[in-house]
């Protein structure tokens, strides 16, 4: 095993994209790439093998890896492989520069082409580039098959709802009759609702005032905003304040099971993210904690799901594109007996918590790869020393 130093220029040289505004585009097989990866989809290729994206202007400096044959627009730079360079330890390598940080080094916004090529790397030979590409990249394909194990399990129970709640085709429903109600005909037995009546908690957060230093510096409590919300379990969030925040400050706390839900932005208007333990939110999320007389945490996730479409309607046609407390809580549910909640809550709850577990797993491969990648790429671990399936089994 060989490394050598040289320059990004040299080693993977930038090529430009080319421009292909929507109209031009045709939906098709082939993903449209832009700084901030895919932005659609065209019948025809600008490259027609596997390659690496970089933004070259928006998501200045974000690096993205295509498998098959691609189109990179003109916000971006793209670079593919040689007889000397394997394309995804290529990618590997440019994550781990970080190009963000030459965006300030024009006058003019963007990625300068020099800049990036004048970058010093070491790297080494074409065999052990494909190991250490090996490595990494199976890492990221556990990742990417959780992630759709994931959609999947989330959708088997949105299904599951939308039979039960919308379609009314529950178990038993054979024998029911309907009756009319504000939201159209319901089983007899079954009511409209408001919200809050599924509820026992509906709270905004609070942002603790960036000012104080001693609300922020070394936080250990999870304080989430809306881009933290992905409609899943949240693990960690991306700043954390203090405990004299949480006693101080215009924050609250939630605790376990509350269902977080964004209100401001559309379209983040209505995405979700529930709680595992206690944590604190901004004001632009609200913290909803189904009562277990009328709801179930599932049942009341996949309600809000159901309601994201006219929350959203009622959002873009503010001012500032926000839905109020006030309308969460007055939106109109369909509810059904104690019975039926339980039995939703078992149906639907055993592949919705199953996902939950598949995202602990993806957030414990990706710290492992995060934490080989700059060793790897950078020859400081020796690739043929590791034992890949002992590493992911302790971070699984």
């Amino acid at each position: 095993m060989s490394w050598k130093a040289t320059t990004i220029g040299d080693f993977a040289p930038f090529s430009y994209g080319k421009g292909l505004a929507k109209k031009e585009r045709r939906q098709g097989g082939i993903n449209v790439f832009g700084s901030n990866g895919t932005v659609g989809s065209h019948t025809q290729s600008l490259v027609d093998e596997p390659g690496v994206i970089v933004g070259r202007k928006g998501s200045v400096g974000e690096v993205h890896f295509s498998a098959a044959p691609f189109w990179p627009i003109d916000t971006t730079f793209f670079v593919v492989g040689s007889a000397e360079r394997d394309i995804r330890f290529t990618y590997y390598l440019l994550k781990h520069l970080t190009l963000q940080r030459l965006s300030g080094d024009s006058a003019v916004p963007g990625l300068n082409r020099d800049a990036a090529h004048s970058e010093e790397v070491v790297v080494p030979d074409l065999a052990t580039q494909r190991r250490i590409a090996a490595v990494l990249g199976s890492l990221d394909d556990l990742i990417e098959n959780n992630r759709r194990r994931i959609e999947l399990l989330e959708e088997m129970a949105q299904v599951i709802y939308r039979e039960w709640f919308v379609h009314f085709r529950y178990p038993g429903h054979e024998d029911a009759t309907f009756v009319d109600s504000p939201l159209g005909p319901i089983p007899e037995g079954w009511e409209v609702r408001s919200l809050s009546d599924l509820c026992s908690r509906i709270q905004a957060g609070g942002t603790p005032k960036r000012s104080e230093p001693a609300f922020w510096s070394d936080g250990t409590v999870d304080w989430y905003k809306t881009g933290d919300l992905t409609d899943s379990i949240l693990i960690r969030s991306s700043e954390q304040i203090t405990e004299h925040a949480v006693a101080s400050s215009s924050t609250r706390t939630f605790e376990p099971e509350t269902i977080l839900m964004a209100i401001y932005g559309a379209p983040t208007v209505g995405r979700l993210g529930l709680v595992e333990t206690t944590s604190s939110a901004n004001q632009a999320a609200l913290g909803l904690i189904a009562d277990p007389s009328v709801s179930s945490t599932a049942h009341l996730w996949f309600a809000l799901r159901e309601l994201r479409e006219p929350l959203n309607r009622i959002a873009q046609g503010a001012a500032q594109q926000n839905v109020s407390k006030q309308k969460v809580a007055d939106a109109q549910v369909i509810s059904a007996p104690s019975e039926v909640i339980n039995q939703f809550t078992v149906s639907a709850g055993v592949p919705w918590r199953l996902g939950h577990r598949l995202a602990h797993a993806n957030a414990g491969l990706a710290g492992l790869r995060d934490l080989l990648l700059p060793k790897l790429v950078t020859g400081e671990i020796d690739v043929s020393d590791l034992d890949l399936d002992a590493l992911v089994e302790a971070a699984s």
